[in-house]
C-alpha cells in the first residue's frame, strides 16, 4: 500500500510539474507562449543586467532592453531523417513591484527546404508534435536562464 501511494504522489509531482512548464496558447493574441511571474529582491536595474550577461553567455541574438525589460532570441535544434531543423523563440522579461515576468514565445520552425514557418501556421497534428518537442526543451531554457551564481 505505501509502494502504491508513493507512486501516486511520485507521479502527480512529476504530472504537475509537466503542466506548470508547458507553452499554451494565449487566448487573447492566439500565440502560444509559456509566461511565469517570479518575485526577487534588489535592483531592477542590476537584474537586467544579470540577465543581459547571461544571453551573451547564452548566445541569444537580437538582445535589447529598456528601463523595465529585457528581450532576447535563440533556437535548438531537431534532427528529423536526417534534416535539421530549428525552433527559433523570443524570451522577453519585464519587471515590475519586486516581481518579473517570463515569457517565452513567437516559436518559429526553420527548415532548409521549406523556411520558416509560426508554430501558429502549421498543421494541428504537426503542431502538437512540436510543442511536445517544445515543452521537453522548455525547463532547460528556463534554467539555463535563470541560473547565475550572483543571484
Amino acid at each position: 500500500m505505501k509502494k502504491q501511494v508513493l507512486f501516486i504522489v511520485l507521479l502527480f509531482s512529476i504530472v504537475g510539474n509537466a503542466i506548470a512548464q508547458s507553452v499554451v496558447q494565449n487566448e487573447t493574441t492566439k500565440v502560444f507562449e509559456y509566461a511565469n511571474i517570479k518575485e526577487f529582491t534588489g535592483d531592477t536595474k542590476a537584474r537586467i543586467d544579470l540577465f543581459a550577461n547571461k544571453f551573451k553567455e547564452l548566445n541569444y541574438s537580437n538582445i535589447s532592453s529598456s528601463e523595465n525589460d529585457i528581450k532576447g532570441e535563440s533556437f535548438f535544434t531537431k534532427i528529423i531523417m536526417g534534416t535539421s531543423m530549428e525552433v527559433h523563440y523570443q524570451v522577453f522579461i519585464q519587471f515590475k513591484e519586486n516581481k518579473y515576468k517570463i515569457i517565452i514565445n513567437k516559436f518559429v520552425i526553420k527548415d532548409q527546404r521549406y523556411g520558416a514557418t509560426p508554430i501558429e501556421n502549421i498543421s494541428k497534428s504537426s503542431q502538437k508534435r512540436w510543442l511536445e518537442y517544445i515543452n521537453e526543451n522548455l525547463p532547460t531554457i528556463i534554467k539555463n536562464i535563470e541560473s547565475t551564481e550572483t543571484w
